[in-house]
């Protein structure tokens, strides 16, 4: 828990000498002490921002390895479809191996 120093007995003697009476002076000041306590509860920590930044790094590597294996699954399924189709081709139009094998570049 974060905490900032407040010197109370300052702020005190401040609002007394500025007419306010010393119980009024006293509440006003633990009101305004609580209130700056409320805020700065909610505030991140270096430690929190830098388990955050851990966990989103983390999880920004999963994500990645995770899309470049269905990237890879694609691949491949492509490469399995267009050798069924050109075996398909062949088996339809044994001629169409030559133009197959001169568009891959390759000798039958």
């Amino acid at each position: 828990m974060t905490t900032i120093t407040f010197d109370t007995l300052a702020f005190v003697k401040k609002l007394k000498s500025a007419g306010i009476s010393e119980p009024q002076a006293e509440a006003m000041s633990d009101a305004f002490k609580e209130a700056q306590q409320a805020s700065i509860d909610g505030l991140a920590t270096k430690n929190n921002l830098k388990e955050l930044e851990l966990a989103v790094k983390t999880e920004i590597k999963e994500v990645e390895l995770r899309i470049n294996a269905k990237i890879d699954k694609l691949l491949f399924d492509i490469k399995v479809f267009f050798i069924i189709m050109l075996c398909a081709m062949v088996i339809l139009n044994p001629k169409a191996l030559d133009v197959i094998s001169k568009i891959l570049g390759t000798v039958k």
